[in-house]
């Protein structure tokens, strides 16, 4: 990747940290003449696909992916599987082998998990960028694990304790109740004002749920008030290589965001969930501080989704424009898609899980010159999938048939982000050959 005339600017835990040039493309696209053979994974797909608004980080991350391939006129042939309860690791590396997939792209955590578990399995059959331990993921996925993360290298965090122990010591009104884990897109947490609200709140499934599984926990946290940020973070191995900041502008609907993409064709032009950040220099000493403290003792390995609080007036126990990490989200995130607006940031991703990133590199901070693009009507999944139907009604099943390895063929040529879609989908042959039109 080349950095002349890029700008730079210092951190004290990270050194220079580069603009993101506008030539930077990532070093390995394809295979020669063959497309690239990338398959995405997902959350657990109930039968009958009743949970698939609720867990469908995995639809949303595809059709992103899509997107991203498709604005860098890359030739990929894209393909999508639910990880489901019974998925065991031996089909998905027979799918692997059969599909002749290069790359897999896990989008939830139940995926990261299972494929992280057999990384060095799954390593042998293709390429992937996750951490080489479960108990990562498993850390940063739980609220609890999360606190205790922060609280052991010195990152400031909202106090929190577990509900029994809040309760223990006297419940002190507004809290953030959170589930500690197994939630996602805004899901499993509360702002209670009141006792009342807290018992109407725990009759909600998830709270059932979440109060009979001895493996879970509900969390008290103290109120911190503010703006929400988002950092898209990419890491080779512990060493921070580049990122990427957005703020929430529905925060208090995490939720309603994702429903408001998914039918963005009735959406109000103009309306974005997220907008661009500016730091001051204390803000940004602290972000890119606990960039690399979560680097140096998690040796995090590919994309990371940190959510921050920039703590607003009116807030006791903070100060006003001071930074607090409120969760991680070792995945990639429903806010990946304003990434797009610097196509080079899933490049170094790409870079990453290839191999091929330079790790002597300047950092990267792909916003520095950027504008953000990231208006509900700029985005179309439910046209997109509405015009691809197979892709969702196969993505249960990984054994062998002439409607189990469905897949989405873009060819290599580069299109304006508005530009019609001209995917194709494809399915492979009983014998598992090259795709087919069908």
């Amino acid at each position: 990747m080349a950095f002349v005339g890029a700008t730079m600017r210092t951190s004290k835990a990270l050194g220079q940290i580069c603009m993101a040039p506008k030539d930077m493309v990532m070093k390995q696209f394809s295979k020669g003449d063959k497309p690239l053979r990338i398959l995405v994974t997902m959350y657990n797909l109930q039968l009958l696909y009743t949970n698939a608004i609720e867990n469908g980080l995995g639809f949303w991350v595809f059709y992103i992916v899509k997107e991203y391939f498709k604005r860098r006129g890359i030739p990929v042939v894209l393909f999508l599987k639910s990880m489901k309860t019974s998925t065991k690791i031996e089909h998905v590396i027979n799918y692997v082998k059969r599909n002749k997939i290069d790359c897999i792209i896990p989008s939830d955590i139940s995926d990261t998990f299972m494929l992280s578990a057999n990384i060095d399995a799954v390593k042998e059959v293709c390429k992937l960028a996750l951490c080489p331990s479960v108990k990562t993921y498993e850390s940063f996925e739980d609220k609890w694990c999360t606190y205790n993360f922060c609280m052991d290298n010195g990152i400031p965090t909202p106090t929190t304790k577990k509900l029994d122990e809040a309760k223990a010591d006297g419940l002190e009104f507004p809290f953030f109740l959170k589930v500690s884990s197994g939630t996602n897109g805004g899901r499993g947490v509360w702002l209670i004002k009141d006792q009342t609200h807290l018992d109407s709140v725990m009759k909600e499934k998830v709270n059932v749920q979440c109060t009979n599984d001895p493996e879970n926990s509900h969390l008290a946290q103290s109120p911190t008030f503010g703006t929400i940020v988002c950092a898209e973070v990419v890491y080779d191995h512990g060493k921070p290589l580049g990122f990427w900041f957005s703020q929430s502008n529905s925060a208090e609907d995490l939720a309603g965001v994702g429903k408001s993409y998914i039918f963005s064709c009735c959406t109000k032009k103009g309306a974005a969930s997220h907008v661009g950040v500016e730091f001051n220099d204390e803000q940004w000493e602290a972000v890119t501080g606990i960039f690399q403290k979560v680097g140096v003792a998690s040796s995090y390995h590919g994309m990371i989704d940190i959510e921050f609080i920039i703590a607003g007036p009116d807030n006791p126990n903070a100060t006003p424009g001071s930074v607090w990490l409120l969760e991680f989200n070792p995945r990639f995130s429903g806010a990946v898609h304003t990434t797009l607006s610097d196509l080079g940031f899933l490049d170094l991703y790409m870079d990453v899980m290839m191999g091929t990133a330079d790790r002597e590199a300047p950092i990267i901070n792909f916003c520095t010159g950027n504008q953000m693009r990231a208006d509900f009507r700029e985005f179309s999944p439910a046209s997109f999938y509405a015009g691809n139907p197979l892709i969702i009604a196969t993505a249960r099943n990984w054994k062998r048939g002439p409607f189990s390895d469905m897949s989405i063929k873009l060819k290599g040529k580069a299109e304006p982000a508005h530009a019609a879609q001209t995917e194709k989908i494809v399915g492979n042959d009983e014998d598992g050959n090259e795709p087919v039109s069908l």
